[in-house]
């Protein structure tokens, strides 16, 4: 599993690039505006209606879509919409959420981030095992009857419902667990922001200002090295990504707590810092660098 996303993430990568990670069925009248070539994923979605100003259509292979730069996109299974927010080249149930409530610190414990993928995993053709969730023209159909779902406070009795409402399976489908849908989405969320980042921090004290510069891993491992203005040594950043977003680690002997905000690209890591041993603390910010 863990492969087949990070093949998807490279897929996105390179098609960010060069026009996007396959194609997508729709139509527009958007004529020569410059246009965004982007990816809808828990894991990769496709089937997955959307519209963005004169565009529209479901997302195609890869989870991909296509809307005019700028706009706003809105995705949705039949009656039920699932995100609307700036589309970007790469887009999930928890960067629409970070967008909805304007809170970068939003990670895949959301209740709205874990039904929503929990929805789109159990309603979907495919197993998410397979790294593709599908929705069909007949399911799209059959959706389009349903209520709205506010996936911030739905129950799981009524999640299930939706899902075996327009399940191949129907009476037979059953819920992936709160947890199953964090760790699939923490796992696509972490391949997909892998590299390396570089940024500034300010504080007080002797500590003073400085840069750093880290790696992610796929797993979400973080390692680096912070430098302080006006000298040349170096100390080590490490620590981890929690629940896809959430950073916790140290750089030498002070605490780095932090988080990505995934509503823009390249995202955005910052945080704060704090060294009790020498009284000092303060912020860092920094982005993801290309290639």
């Amino acid at each position: 599993m863990k492969n087949s996303k990070l093949l998807f993430a490279i897929c996105c990568v390179i098609g960010a690039l060069l026009a996007g990670c396959g194609g997508s069925s729709g139509s527009s009248s958007a004529g020569s505006s410059p246009m965004i070539s982007g990816v809808f994923s828990d894991s990769q979605v496709v089937g997955m209606q959307y519209t963005c100003g004169t565009q529209s259509g479901t997302t195609g292979t890869g989870g991909s879509f296509s809307c005019p730069v700028g706009s706003t996109v809105t995705f949705a299974i039949g009656g039920i919409t699932l995100c609307t927010a700036p589309a970007l080249s790469f887009m999930t149930p928890l960067s629409c959420e970070q967008f909805k409530q304007n809170n970068p610190t939003i990670n895949v414990t959301n209740p709205a981030v874990v039904a929503e993928t929990q929805f789109l995993m159990s309603a979907s053709a495919t197993l998410p095992s397979t790294g593709t969730l599908t929705f069909t023209a007949s399911q799209l159909l059959a959706a389009q009857s349903l209520a709205q779902i506010n996936f911030a406070t739905v129950t799981q009795a009524n999640l299930l419902a939706a899902v075996q409402a327009i399940s191949p399976l129907g009476g037979l489908a059953t819920l992936f667990t709160p947890a199953e849908a964090e760790a699939e989405l923490a796992g696509t969320v972490d391949t997909a922001i892998a590299g390396t980042f570089s940024g500034t921090y300010v504080g007080s004290g002797a500590q003073g200002t400085g840069t750093w510069n880290l790696t992610i891993s796929a797993q979400g491992i973080v390692a680096g090295t912070v430098t302080q203005t006006g000298t040349t040594g170096n100390v080590t950043i490490a620590g981890a990504l929690t629940s896809g977003t959430s950073y916790n680690g140290t750089a030498g002997t002070a605490n780095w707590s932090g988080s990505l905000n995934t509503t823009v690209i390249p995202a955005v890591f910052s945080g704060t810092w704090n060294d009790t041993a020498a009284g000092t603390s303060g912020t860092f910010t920094g982005t993801g660098i290309a290639g």
